[in-house]
């Protein structure tokens, strides 16, 4: 049986997807609002190093900022991943220390 917390992460996953740029050019509006995902950055990254910002300019689509090649850019990516995770893991022990917390007293 499938759980509700399943279906959750599972939501979360396929619109990471979607919204990491690589299957359509995302709207201006769209672009800085997805930077901060964790698939964005990490598919940026992974473009970057491979030098696919070249291939989809031949391919004739609009190029991706994160995409462009560059050392910079590669670290600058990694360490916004870095960073969103650090973030993510002192949320969850957060609330996690106060779940345990209320459960002891």
């Amino acid at each position: 049986m499938i759980t509700e917390s399943e279906v959750t992460r599972s939501r979360i996953s396929s619109r990471q997807v979607v919204l990491n740029g690589s299957l359509f050019t995302l709207p201006g509006w769209l672009a800085p609002v997805t930077a901060v995902l964790p698939a964005r950055l990490g598919f940026a990254a992974a473009a970057n190093y491979g030098l696919l910002d070249g291939q989809r300019r031949r391919a004739g689509l609009a190029s991706d900022a994160l995409w462009e090649h560059g050392a910079d850019r590669f670290w600058q990516l990694l360490a916004g991943e870095a960073g969103i995770t650090a973030v993510a893991l002192a949320l969850a022990a957060t609330v996690l220390w106060a779940r345990w917390r209320r459960r002891v007293e």
